[in-house]
């Protein structure tokens, strides 16, 4: 069956904000339910009703700081790709083999470290009320000395939720059953994710 290009874009941008809005108030229901369970040893069932409701509180400081910060990862990529193209003049040649890793690794690095440095951010948006740009220098102050577990932590949760892709986009077919496996296991690497983010 033919399908329409103009109803399957508009599938993908509902879906996608429908993606974006349940995976932002799971960061912050998840967030505060550990942080509350490891400051204050509150119950399960009561954490989880006062994650529930804490979100209305916490959603749009959390969309904005998150939009912050892609919006500068994005500007240093593009920035970084900008530079390349008037100072290099054959890009070609260096997108061949392992030219284009070592045109891309300084670029990687950078982010990588602000990553690193702005592990913190989403927990410190959740549980100190704070939103904008001091959530950046706040995860920054507090990540010293603890960087390497954030880097380790990184690579790790980085991995699995790659080697998950590829597992799911090397499948022969799509069916129910390949769907289901991936998207639970994506689940448990986001909760694992933002619960080790949080007691660090």
């Amino acid at each position: 069956a033919n399908t329409n290009p103009s109803s399957l874009i508009v599938f993908l941008l509902l879906y996608s904000l429908f993606i974006s809005l349940f995976s932002t108030c799971g960061v912050i229901s998840i967030t505060y339910s550990v942080f509350h369970f490891f400051i204050n040893d509150q119950p399960a069932m009561m954490n989880l009703r006062s994650a529930i409701k804490s979100i209305p509180a916490s959603f749009f400081p959390f969309l904005t700081t998150t939009f912050i910060s892609q919006a500068v990862f994005i500007c240093i990529s593009f920035s970084y790709a900008l530079l390349l193209v008037l100072l290099t003049h054959n890009m070609a040649e260096l997108a061949r083999g392992t030219g284009l890793f070592f045109v891309a690794f300084p670029l990687l690095i950078v982010l990588i470290y602000l990553q690193v440095n702005w592990t913190l951010v989403p927990v410190i948006v959740v549980v100190e009320s704070c939103w904008g740009l001091e959530p950046f220098r706040r995860s920054a102050r507090l990540i010293k000395g603890m960087k390497g577990v954030a880097l380790s932590s990184l690579f790790f949760y980085g991995f699995c939720t790659g080697s998950c892709a590829l597992s799911f986009f090397n499948g022969i077919t799509f069916n129910w059953a390949i769907i289901v496996i991936c998207s639970f296991l994506f689940a448990m690497i986001m909760a694992s994710n933002i619960a080790v983010n949080t007691v660090l």
